[in-house]
């Protein structure tokens, strides 16, 4: 094979690649590198977070809602969680958590971002563990 013919079929396959990665919608280039070495988890907010009240900026309050929860994988395996949101969330709101290797100094681990999900995007398994009905 040519030089030329090798580097034509390589240039095609990056072609073919980066087209691949636009056009998937389920491809999140911006989030892919602090995805990684997560697990996706799942979640039931069973209690209002607490608030905590960071400081004040320009005459506004600035404050959060930190959470400890427990967490199922798709096998049924839990890990306690721990995270903090901007807003409070709804008591029973269900959420795909990406789980991080690391912990909390009270051994929690920590999550790298969340999404609220329907019930019917959650395995049944850990609608079950979840106690959830549906």
């Amino acid at each position: 094979m040519t030089k030329s013919l090798a580097s034509g079929i390589a240039i095609l396959f990056m072609a073919f690649v980066l087209v691949y990665v636009v056009v998937t919608p389920d491809i999140d280039l911006l989030n892919m590198k602090k995805d990684w070495g997560t697990k996706k988890m799942y979640v039931r907010v069973t209690e209002p977070g607490q608030q905590l009240l960071a400081q004040e900026r320009k005459g506004t309050k600035d404050s959060r809602y930190h959470y400890y929860l427990v967490a199922y994988d798709a096998a049924g395996n839990a890990r306690p969680i721990s995270f903090s949101t901007p807003k409070s969330l709804k008591t029973n709101a269900v959420l795909l958590v990406l789980v991080k290797g690391a912990k909390d100094r009270n051994g929690n681990h920590l999550i790298g971002r969340y999404d609220v999900v329907e019930l019917d995007k959650v395995p049944v398994r850990i609608r079950e563990k979840l106690e959830l009905a549906g």
